[in-house]
């Protein structure tokens, strides 16, 4: 893991979450709250508070077994999860 401050490619952040990249760019797309930085040539990083909150998707999609718009309804409305 990376000190405060430090940004991951979408490949660094795809390991670490243990989620495919394409999986990434697709929730991208889905939950409008998800905007991570872009390089100058387009590639996407990510901040420590980018990846928690790709955490909280994937328990709520994966763990929880919400749908993509109860999760997306839910992260919207500052609703909690509990691991």
């Amino acid at each position: 893991m990376a000190e405060n401050g430090s940004t991951y490619k979408i490949g660094q952040a795809a390991r670490i979450l243990e989620l495919e990249p394409f999986v990434l760019r697709y929730w991208e797309t889905e939950f409008p709250m998800l905007t991570p930085l872009r390089t100058e040539k387009g590639q996407r990083l990510y901040t420590e508070e980018h990846l928690d909150l790709l955490r909280r998707i994937k328990q709520l999609l994966y763990e929880r077994g919400l749908t993509i718009e109860g999760a997306r309804r839910l992260l919207e409305q500052g609703g909690r999860y509990s691991p």
